[in-house]
Formats: C-alpha cells, structure tokens, sequence
C-alpha cells in the first residue's frame, strides 16, 4: 500500500508503492531542491532489506527565505512555495503543526546501474512481488514533509524514525522497566498514575540521542549507520541492556484500555512458538494495543516478536532478568539530575493528594450518608481527628469512614438548625435593610424643608 492522503483528492490520485530505484532517485532529487531552501533538509534511515516504499518523509529546519518561514508566512503560502520548487501538482498544508503532504509526478523508471547486487536483488523483489500496469504519468509519489522548530527537534525525529521499527522494538523491550522513548524524548512513567492517565504518568528524561543509547546501553555512533540485513539490526537491539526475554508470568500487566472501540486487556497476548519448540519452552510477551497493531501490520515488528525473540531465550543466569524497575528509576534519577527527582515526587505527591480527596468523599462520605439526604445541609462543628491530615498531606480513609458512620445523623441535625439560623439571620438583615432606606428618605425630605410633604397630587379627571 503506498500513501493515502490524496485518496479524497479531486479526483482521487494514485500514490502506490515505489520500487528502491524510484525511491532513491527522487529522495535525492527532493533533498537537492529543500536544501535550496532549508538550512538542513534529512531523511531518516530506512529500514533494512526494504524493497519499496509508500512514501517519503523527509524533515527540514531554518528556512533561508521569508517565503518558506511558517512565523511569518502564512503556512498555505509556505506550502505553495514548496510546491512550486518541487514540480508537485497536489497538496495539502494541514494544521500547523502537522506535516505537509505533496504529490509529485512519478519519474521515467530504469534500473541505475550503480545500485550495489543486494539493492538489485531487492528492486527485483519488489517489481516481482508488486506488479504495477500504471503508466508513470497516471501515478504519483507522496511526500510528507515536517518542519521543525530547533536543529535539536530535527536531530530527535531522525533518531526516532531511524531504521523503521526500530524504536518500536526496544519501546518494547524498555517498557516493562517504565521507561518510554517517544516523538519528544525518553521519559520515566510513574506506576501510580499511569493505571489512571498515561500521558500524565510521563517524566521527561532527555531529548538527546546520545544520552538516551548512553542509558540503555548501546553504540550511539552504529545508531547513525543503516544495518546490512534485519538480523543484524535485531541483534543490535538485543545488546540494549535491559534486553531479556521474560517468560509470561514476569512481564509487566498492561491495564486494560479502549482500542478502536473495542476493550483490550492485557490477557490479549501474543504466542511466540515457531518450528519445532513446545510452547511451554516458548516465552509469551504481553503487548500494547498499539504493539498488537504493529504487529499485524510490521512485518519486521512481527519478525522480531515471533522469530527473533523465540530464538533467543535467556540462559538461567541472566543478569538482566534480576534488573527491577525501581532500580532502573534509581538510575534515571541519578543519571538525569535531581530536577527529574523532584518532577516525578512533586507529580506523583499532587496526584495522589487528589486522589485521596476523590477517594475519600466517594468512598468514606457519599457511602456512608443516605442519599435522601437534603444536599444543602452544611456541615458544621469542630474539626474532629477524622479531619486531621498526616504531615504528608492525606486523610486517613478509615477514620473518615468511621465518623462519618458514626455522626452523619447528629452532623445532619446540626446542620438544619445551621441553615434555619442563617435564614432568621437572613431575614433579619432584610428587615435592617429596610429600615435604614426609610431612614435615609426621611432624613431627605427633612433637608429638603418639608417640600416633599407639602406637594398635592391631582388626578388628571378632576384637574381644572
């Protein structure tokens, strides 16, 4: 499948796989055209063994020209610029903050003769396995352009789009030790929210690519340079230290959460036994609704999952297996400085004060008051040990719980009487409201000599 964002053009166009050749020719082409424009224009690294291709990504920063710059050009008008330089007869800007989509008109093909005997090979594969009886001048490529903010934001989506799946992969290695490396930089989950909200559970780490390798643990120059085949890349991936295949029981439960509408919990798991291995040998990972997905539609992802894993079972002394994820926090803390300390224990502290505060009035107030009770009773008296917060902040469930039981009713009857004395107080200020107005029009009509006393009102029927 190649890319879809001009399937709702009109009319629709046709934007299908690009063999290797096509591929290259028209990156370096794109590349040669936004350099006239950009400081820096770059493609992350593909994915190794890759025959085609739906469509190209490359990413851009600094413009050179006012026409090309989004803070002072409308982004319609950058896009019209950047279609213009590229010869593209479609496009779409987007929001803001979204990538730039562009159809180009598919290039004459032919085979260069400086593609290398393995590049060949997968041309080869490619044209074989996808037959395309569309005429160049009826297809187009698409091209997604993204334009970043800061050369250090560029440098962080090629790190993170690098190698395809790669990322995925060791998402899903790391992921068990709280730790995850997104489209912003690594960060370190807190369990006790991340059960409630995910996106608030995060802790920034870094947004550098070196240190985030540094810390789990691989060559950050090899990152920089495509791998020779899959396999090589996997074994890449395996020398992250927190590499380990764990069997069923030890991976970490994933809450259940709404996938596509659909209810996936963490019992949805995935079989990895392949050939000849009994499945009770063949460890069994629990995954993400988002990794299930990859999985059906990565073929490396699934390679990883179903071929690679299987074949590398840990021996009994595997020293990663006794890594926890208190002590991969530990090591973050120490390693990140004591801001990211004092972020995850003043988040997690707020969290779990408000929690505490839901979780009191739900479960130790509203369960224990009967719920004809009259709402606007307010609660009255002294501050009862019930109410006391410990020197962190929390009330004590149980307590409340009990003196709630215990004084609702008494609570109830003192507060009718509160309300039926500030309606006595309410109506009394009324009446002293009253009385200083008659006395300010009084003392008016007094200043005024009595004018106001002496004048005779006439009904009209009976004027003169």
């Amino acid at each position: 499948m190649g890319g879809n964002a001009f399937i709702s053009h009109s009319p629709p166009l046709s934007t299908p796989r690009m063999p290797l050749h096509i591929y290259k020719q028209v990156l370096t082409r794109v590349l040669a055209i936004l350099h006239q424009h950009f400081l820096r224009a770059a493609s992350p690294i593909e994915a190794p063994g890759k025959a085609d291709y739906g469509d190209i990504d490359v990413l851009v920063f600094s413009p050179l020209a006012a026409a090309y710059d989004q803070s002072v050009t409308p982004k319609l008008k950058v896009v019209e610029s950047i279609a213009q330089g590229l010869g593209a007869i479609a496009w779409i800007a987007g929001p803001k903050s979204q990538a730039m989509n562009f159809a180009i008109p598919w290039p004459q093909e032919s085979l260069p003769s400086t593609l290398t005997a393995s590049q060949n090979d997968a041309e080869k594969q490619g044209r074989n396995a996808v037959p395309d009886p569309i005429p160049a001048a009826e297809k187009f490529i698409q091209l997604d352009l993204h334009i970043l903010a800061t050369s250090h934001e560029l440098d962080w989506h090629l790190f993170h789009d690098a190698h395809g799946d790669l990322c995925s992969i060791l998402g899903s290695t790391i992921r068990r030790f709280g730790l995850t490396v997104n489209h912003t930089g690594m960060h370190l989950r807190i369990p006790s929210i991340e059960a409630h909200d995910r996106k608030k559970s995060l802790v920034f780490l870094t947004s550098s690519p070196t240190s985030t390798l540094h810390f789990l643990g691989l060559d950050a120059e090899r990152w920089w340079h495509p791998f020779g085949s899959r396999q090589e890349m996997f074994e890449y991936a395996a020398g992250c230290r927190l590499f380990s295949v764990k069997a069923e029981s030890e991976i970490e439960e994933e809450p259940e959460r709404v996938d596509g509408g659909v209810h996936v919990s963490s019992d949805m798991i995935i079989d990895t036994s392949i050939n000849d291995r009994s499945r009770d040998q063949i460890p069994k990972k629990k995954l993400k609704s988002s990794e299930r997905q990859r999985l059906l539609k990565r073929p490396t992802f699934r390679a990883w999952m179903e071929e690679f894993l299987p074949s590398h079972l840990p021996p009994a002394s595997d020293p990663n297996s006794l890594l926890t994820r208190d002590q991969i926090r530990a090591e973050a803390f120490s390693t990140f400085g004591p801001a990211v300390q004092h972020a995850y224990n003043t988040r997690e502290k707020v969290f779990l004060l408000d929690k505490n505060r839901d979780d009191i009035w739900q479960n130790a107030i509203k369960e224990n008051v009967p719920g004809t009770l009259d709402p606007q009773i307010l609660w009255q008296g002294e501050k009862p040990k019930a109410a006391e917060r410990d020197r962190d902040g929390f009330l004590d469930s149980k307590e409340v719980s009990a003196f709630v039981r215990a004084n609702w009713e008494e609570a109830a009857r003192l507060g009718m009487l509160w309300q039926r004395e500030k309606a006595v107080e309410g109506m009394k200020a009324k009446i002293e409201k009253k009385r200083r107005a008659a006395e300010a029009t009084k003392e008016r009509m007094e200043r005024s000599g009595g004018e106001e006393e002496g004048k005779v009102y006439v009904h009209s029927a009976v004027r003169g």
